[in-house]
C-alpha cells in the first residue's frame, strides 16, 4: 500500500493499465495460499536462478507496451471457468507430478527454461509462441509433444 501511495503520486492508480492491473494484483494478493506460492516460486527461482538473469526479459516483458498484462489478468478471473483445454490441464497435472518428484527433471526444465529465455533465443521463442497462439494450434502441438512424450505413438 505505500508503494501504491507513492506511485499514486506520479500517476492515476485507476486509469489502465494499472487500474486493472492492480486490482488483479490485489485479488492475487488477498490470498493467503497466493502469498504462500508466490513465496515458494519466489524461493525456486532464487535457488535456479541466483543471479537474477532472468529478470532482466521478465521487466522487458512487463513494460513492453505489445503486452496486454491487463487483458492477462483477466484470463486469471476464476469465474470466468479454466482457460486451458482438459487435455492441457492434463498434461499440466502430469507434468507437475512428474516435476514434485524426480529432481533431474526439475533440473532440465531450469536448464531449457534458461535456454529458452536467454537474451538471444527469446524473441525467437516467444515470436514462435505468438504465432501458435494466433493460428490456434497449440493444442495439436501439444498432442504431439504428450504422444511423444509418453511413446504412446510408437508401433
Amino acid at each position: 500500500d505505500a508503494w501504491l501511495d507513492l506511485l499514486g503520486l506520479v500517476t492515476d492508480l485507476e486509469a489502465p493499465p494499472l487500474g486493472p492491473t492492480i486490482a488483479g494484483v490485489r485479488r492475487l494478493l488477498d490470498d493467503p495460499s497466493s502469498r504462500a506460492a508466490i513465496a515458494g516460486l519466489s524461493a525456486c527461482v532464487l535457488q535456479a536462478d541466483p543471479d537474477l538473469a532472468l529478470g532482466d526479459l521478465l521487466f522487458d516483458l512487463l513494460t513492453d507496451d505489445a503486452l496486454d498484462l491487463a487483458g492477462a489478468l483477466e484470463l486469471l478471473d476464476p469465474s470466468r471457468g479454466p482457460i486451458l483445454s482438459a487435455l492441457l490441464l492434463e498434461i499440466a497435472d502430469a507434468a507437475l507430478a512428474r516435476l514434485q518428484v524426480d529432481g533431474f527433471a526439475r533440473r532440465s526444465l531450469v536448464v531449457v527454461l534458461q535456454a529458452a529465455l536467454a537474451p538471444q533465443a527469446a524473441p525467437a521463442v516467444l515470436g514462435d509462441l505468438g504465432r501458435f497462439l494466433d493460428a490456434r494450434v497449440l493444442t495439436e502441438i501439444t498432442q504431439v509433444l504428450s504422444a511423444l512424450a509418453t511413446r504412446s505413438c510408437a508401433p
